[in-house]
């Protein structure tokens, strides 16, 4: 039997923005159209910026007739700074003022580095970094004056090292980076500054070519709807910060640990082995050997020790070992 999508389940908390004002990147689809329909579910007026104006406003309609939300919609590419700054005088004009910001446009391009292009390196630093950037410097003024939020969603990708496309990965390390600076340079003004971390979700997130919702069936990674629910929880907040969430699929962390180099794996010791009728590695090299193995088998470089133990076993020699 499917899963009940989130989008059909009760929400689980009240949480409310009523008579506040939410201006959102990338809101035309994806992790920002879910999270325009929860803030707007919770009282939020909405002003939506991205490049596609047809859908915006397609967004902008449902919107106002779903949940009776004041909407405005500014084509804008987060890359060009003066677009930005326009987009958000607009909202102000438009709302009298800005009380959450959710910086929210991403993408990725290629993945090897010593085959990508010029063009797909720019395209991910001009999106994912300068996008941020210019979005935040326009909105923080609006923010200070409401004592409001800002959230970026950040990702899985910017938490632990990952051979997948180190571009795309560095980018989302700096928006976590900068949005943990900014919240020391902001947070005695009363500006909330949080950071969501998906793990893959299913939208229309382009990697080489094909699109989550392609690759993924429903309950197989995390739904946008549920990343909208977080960002709202963190943007009700009124007087404490939620400073980070992780949103991941379950089975994320299931034989994931990676150590910087194999030869720093520390040796867990042979009664630990028997205690599950294990056969242990002779030397250190062996079972850095075993574990190279074990990612090479997965077509990743992803390490651990699930080799030869199964999760709960791990647990138990995590008990008993320094690991």
């Amino acid at each position: 039997m499917s899963p009940v999508p989130p989008a059909m389940r009760t929400m689980p908390l009240e949480m409310t923005l009523e008579n506040q004002t939410a201006v959102i990147t990338g809101g035309s689809s994806g992790i920002g159209a879910a999270t325009a329909r929860r803030l707007a579910a919770a009282g939020a007026d909405i002003a939506l910026l991205a490049r596609r104006e047809e859908r915006l406003n397609e967004l902008a309609e449902e919107l106002t007739v779903e949940y009776e939300a004041e909407t405005l919609t500014v084509p804008t590419d987060v890359r060009d700074a003066t677009a930005v700054e326009a987009a958000i005088e607009a909202t102000v004009e438009r709302f009298g003022g800005i009380d959450v910001a959710v910086a929210n446009a991403g993408l990725a391009r290629g993945s090897d580095i010593e085959s990508m292009s010029t063009e797909s390196y720019r395209a991910m630093m001009d999106t994912n970094v300068d996008g941020a950037f210019f979005f935040t410097r326009a909105v923080l003024t609006h923010l200070r004056e409401s004592t409001g939020t800002i959230v970026f969603v950040g990702s899985f990708a910017g938490e632990y090292p990952r051979p997948f496309n180190p571009v795309y990965a560095a980018s989302k390390w700096w928006i976590r980076g900068f949005a943990k600076s900014v919240a020391a340079q902001v947070g005695d003004t009363g500006v909330g500054v949080s950071v969501v971390n998906p793990s893959e979700v299913r939208t229309e997130f382009d990697v080489e070519g094909e699109q989550f919702t392609d690759r993924f069936e429903q309950g197989e990674v995390t739904e946008p709807e549920e990343v909208a629910e977080a960002i709202t929880f963190a943007a009700a907040q009124e007087y404490s910060t939620i400073q980070e969430l992780d949103i991941y699929r379950r089975d994320k962390y299931t034989g994931w640990w990676i150590p910087s180099k194999l030869s720093e794996i520390p040796m867990i010791s042979a009664s630990c082995f028997s205690i599950f009728e294990v056969e242990p590695p002779t030397s250190r090299s062996e079972q850095s050997e075993r574990v190279a193995r074990r990612g090479n088998r997965h077509g990743t470089t992803q390490t651990g020790y699930s080799d030869y133990l199964t999760p709960k076993q791990l647990t138990t020699v995590a008990a008993t070992s320094e690991i």
